[in-house]
């Protein structure tokens, strides 16, 4: 009985490995991309703006890319929505076309957030099922971080969102960060990457796509005030009779910050996160305004 324990209890302990990195900072993990990370760039992925989950799928280019910055987490805002689209027909399809007559958001404290998030799980009211409605709800939040980047020198702002609980209709959004005119971020000094998971009952997989700083998907290049992505959402897939849904959906992108002009004494850096669902209706957006104080 006493071996049955310990094992379990050292099972539960390779399971919540990036739990425990502040008590014994000697411990590493692999992630689902099969990268180990260590204990220290494991904390200065977090003090960079990265989430556990981002971590978690993290590819070997964006690890080697940020590892070693010992940056410091100045500033973080993180605002959560609720969404609900009204449909005139009871079936709205992306596939037809389908848009809502009407759409509601509402900004919601974090209790409040997940307090509604779980009482509609508990209703049944899940992504898979939601069709049978005509009034349809979602949930997503958007974090804006602002870092300083240490030895490396400068600044990097970042914006992540997500979705937990997918909206009906899914087309190219726009993730977005403004920053303003004393700084700018250059076109090779930026990154992305959506990720999601599909599940069909308890039959689940993973996948990604990333958006190096050359991709199509990046919008406005003249302005480098701006960081914008317009990428393409994760739709249901089908294998022969088998509907696999999107379960979990996130997105983030980053850009590094340099001066407009090298002379210039920068005691404040002000960023702004926007998030636009697009459905070719001007509605569903979250904004985030965020600033740092700093000696440059």
């Amino acid at each position: 009985m006493k071996k049955i324990i310990i094992l379990s209890v050292l099972i539960l302990s390779v399971l919540y490995i990036p739990k425990v990195f502040a008590e014994n900072e000697k411990l590493g993990f692999t992630n689902e991309n099969g990268v180990y990370i260590s204990s220290e760039s494991y904390k200065r992925l977090i003090n960079l703006g990265f989430t556990d989950e981002e971590i978690a799928n993290m590819d070997s280019i964006k690890y080697e890319n940020n590892k070693d910055i010992d940056s410091h987490l100045l500033a973080k805002k993180t605002v959560y929505i609720k969404t609900t689209e009204y449909f005139l027909n009871t079936m709205p399809s992306a596939l037809h076309g389908t848009l809502p007559i009407r759409v509601e958001e509402k900004y919601l404290s974090k209790e409040n957030f997940f307090r509604e998030l779980n009482q509609s799980k508990e209703n049944n009211n899940s992504s898979t099922n939601e069709f049978a409605s005509s009034a349809v709800d979602s949930y997503k939040s958007m974090t804006v971080t602002i870092s300083d980047k240490g030895t490396s020198g400068g600044y990097r702002v970042k914006n992540s969102v997500v979705w937990y609980k997918m909206p009906a209709i899914r087309d190219y959004d726009l993730l977005e960060i403004e920053v303003d005119n004393a700084v700018k971020i250059e076109k090779t000094d930026r990154a992305g990457q959506q990720s999601w998971k599909l599940c069909n009952g308890s039959d689940c997989y993973k996948g990604q796509q990333n958006y190096d700083y050359n991709s199509t998907a990046w919008q406005g290049d003249k302005d480098l005030h701006q960081l914008i992505l317009k990428p393409n959402l994760k739709n249901d897939e089908w294998d022969g009779l088998k509907k696999y849904s999107v379960t979990e959906l996130s997105l983030y992108i980053y850009g590094d910050l340099s001066k407009v002009n090298d002379n210039l004494n920068i005691k404040l850096i002000n960023a702004i996160g926007t998030y636009s669902h697009d459905r070719k209706i001007n509605t569903d957006v979250m904004t985030a305004n965020l600033e740092a104080n700093v000696n440059w």
